[in-house]
């Protein structure tokens, strides 16, 4: 089973969770390949300023934190 949601909300992946378990009568394994991205560069010389904490702690929340919520 393939589902396009959206990790963030929790909601979102209670319901996939529920309709796996629905659909196959229980849930062994679950794969999250949940995953954002952003270029950039530590230190900008042309703009003079560094990389946005928010943007790098967003990823890392995602990457790391994310894949806790698929864990039951």
């Amino acid at each position: 089973m393939f589902g396009d949601i959206q990790v963030t909300s929790e909601g979102d992946v209670k319901n996939a969770l529920e309709t796996a378990k629905e659909k196959f009568g229980r849930v062994d394994v679950v794969v999250s390949c949940a995953g954002i991205g952003m270029a950039a560069v530590i230190y900008n010389h042309n703009k003079n300023r560094v990389h946005v904490l928010e943007d790098f702690m967003k990823v890392v929340h995602v990457r790391l934190h994310l894949s806790d919520c698929v864990i039951f």
